[in-house]
């Protein structure tokens, strides 16, 4: 199928089983257009509790032959390599992430697709979660809601892309802009590995688009349950959940500077890049009472130029040759 305006929705699942009936109830219940066409894509990734064949049975029961339904399997661990599965699969430009714990409301599709062919400078858009589980929320979770995919991205629908980021659960982007921002440079952060370690990659995607000229969006009108588990309510989760692994950060970090980098004028750069310099060989030299430090201005440097002043780490040089790419 050419790719053509429309909706492809990807459910990445890992034993997921469970979460997929009312996940696929509520996008059966989906309010459509007959004009906007749209299909659903699940990617079992590396499941062991049969969810590739529970799948395809519980949608066969809905009897919905004009909505196309596809069921992938994506053995490599890890929500990036079977959203990348779903993506090149997916037969329509415009993607909708609805993790296998995500009940999106009736309008969600259509309010995705018009938003998408009304505003073609927007990379992505993201909506608000409502929390949901089987348990009684725990008062602590209010205070960290945001890190759960829960509550408002924004006080009010516009441009995020200050943000450098929306949430993966719900997010809307287009096909063919995934494609360019991974066909050079491969994902550093591929995300979860079903040990439920890594949550950046969906901060990654967000900054490779902004690195690619695209814009940020919060959209009010998309509105998801988000229906969690006990387990994810405990103290054990929260602890792991809530803690960015370091590695993570500093990518992050990485790909934050190249953006506030590419905001300067030409002579901003160049007065940055004598200023950089500067800081790096006094700080080299006086490493004891400087306040700068040589492999930050190294770093900068480097963004800057392309010349190493010292040995950086290799995630420093993928990630200016991707800025480089991306901006032609």
């Amino acid at each position: 199928m050419a790719d053509q305006a429309g909706i492809s929705v990807i459910i990445c699942t890992y034993n997921g089983a469970s979460q997929l009936p009312q996940t696929l109830r509520h996008l059966a219940l989906q309010q459509v257009p007959a004009e906007i066409s749209w299909e659903i894509i699940v990617v079992d990734n590396n499941s062991a509790d049969d969810t590739f064949n529970k799948a395809k049975q519980i949608w066969e029961a809905y009897k919905l032959p004009q909505i196309k339904y596809t069921v992938l399997s994506e053995p490599k661990p890890g929500k990036h390599h079977a959203l990348t599965t779903g993506v090149h699969y997916a037969g329509y430009e415009y993607i909708v992430i609805c993790d296998d714990d995500n009940r999106l409301a009736d309008n969600y599709i259509k309010e995705a697709y018009f938003f998408m062919e009304a505003n073609s400078a927007f990379g992505a858009a993201g909506g608000q979660g409502i929390v949901a589980a089987d348990v009684e929320i725990p008062a602590w979770f209010w205070q960290h809601q945001r890190s759960y995919a829960v509550g408002k991205q924004n006080p009010v629908s516009g441009d995020v892309t200050a943000n450098g980021y929306l949430w993966g659960a719900g997010m809307v982007f287009r096909k063919s802009l995934y494609i360019k921002v991974y066909s050079s440079i491969p994902a550093i952060l591929a995300g979860p590995d079903g040990s439920g370690a890594g949550r950046g990659e969906d901060v990654e995607l967000c900054m490779r688009f902004i690195l690619a000229g695209y814009r940020l969006y919060y959209h009010d009108e998309l509105v998801f349950t988000h229906y969690m588990h006990s387990n994810r309510l405990g103290d054990t989760y929260r602890l792991q959940h809530l803690n960015l692994n370091p590695n993570e950060e500093r990518i992050l970090n990485l790909y934050r500077k190249q953006i506030q980098l590419n905001k300067l004028s030409g002579a901003g750069k160049l007065l940055l890049l004598c200023t950089s310099l500067f800081r790096y060989l006094f700080s080299k030299t006086l490493a004891q009472t400087s306040k700068w430090h040589y492999l930050y201005e190294a770093e900068i440097f480097f963004l800057l130029s392309g010349i190493k002043l010292s040995q950086l780490a290799a995630e420093v040089a993928g990630i200016r040759k991707l800025n480089q790419i991306l901006a032609k």
